[in-house]
């Protein structure tokens, strides 16, 4: 789809996702100036085409504030959005006027978010919608206070969409370890996934590629592994095709 551009930023600690404390919001909210000033020296480089902006988690959370407060209220950033990928990712539904989320994948300048769980696991559903955090106003990290969150399936490209069955399902895998630059193997119709209550509710993974690794501080991390890795690409082509229908050279 093009090159990728990855900001340098001083990335919080796993505690700070943990608890609500006022001293890990600020921590999280920190790392902004690192990706805001990343995000000027881009647009000097690469001052017109589309842009996809896409984080995971943390990465995430600051592109959710990148993209409200730099590229919604700017028309001329906002026309060169083709798509904002929001990973592993909790934000209120509300959120999302200026720039909506997406409800089909033949549009572009749209939002594509999600936050997944393996299906049946509500415990862990409570905990992370009751820990969700979203920017203000004044640029600090506030609780939800019983928003409702954001979903699009990511299988689907489509907010509101019926639940995508495994045969949908492009292509999972697991990159660990794997030399820059290489193709990870897809394991292909192995994740069937649905927006529910705010959740992408997935299939539990069969293969041994996707089991939960590490000591207790790595499994409250976001897993190194992508269940919808052929699906967001197939997504950001499609994007992009339909950002230059709307912007012929």
């Amino acid at each position: 789809a093009g090159d990728v551009s990855a900001p340098l930023y001083r990335q919080a600690s796993l505690y700070t996702r943990l608890t609500l404390r006022e001293d890990a919001r600020e921590a999280r909210a920190f790392a902004y100036q690192d990706m805001s000033a990343a995000f000027d020296a881009w647009l000097k480089r690469h001052p017109d085409g589309p842009i996809i902006l896409a984080g995971v988690e943390q990465g995430a959370e600051l592109a959710d504030r990148l993209l409200h407060e730099r590229i919604a209220p700017d028309p001329a950033l906002r026309s060169r959005l083709a798509a904002a990928y929001l990973m592993e990712h909790l934000a209120p539904a509300s959120r999302f006027t200026t720039v909506p989320l997406c409800t089909s994948r033949e549009q572009a300048g749209c939002v594509v978010t999600w936050r997944s769980l393996e299906e049946n696991n509500d415990s862990e559903a409570r905990r992370a919608l009751r820990r969700a955090l979203t920017w203000d106003d004044r640029g600090a990290l506030v609780t939800f206070d019983g928003l409702a969150s954001a979903c699009v399936n990511p299988v689907t490209g489509s907010a509101g969409a019926p639940r995508s069955e495994m045969r949908e399902s492009r292509g999972a895998t697991n990159a660990t370890n794997l030399e820059w630059g290489v193709r990870p193997a897809l394991q292909r119709r192995i994740v069937a996934a649905e927006c529910r209550d705010g959740v992408l509710w997935r299939s539990r993974l069969s293969s041994e590629s996707f089991r939960p690794t590490g000591a207790w501080a790595e499994q409250r991390k976001i897993p190194p592994y992508n269940p919808f890795y052929a699906d967001i690409e197939a997504d950001a082509l499609a994007r992009l095709s339909a950002w230059s229908a709307l912007h012929p050279s």
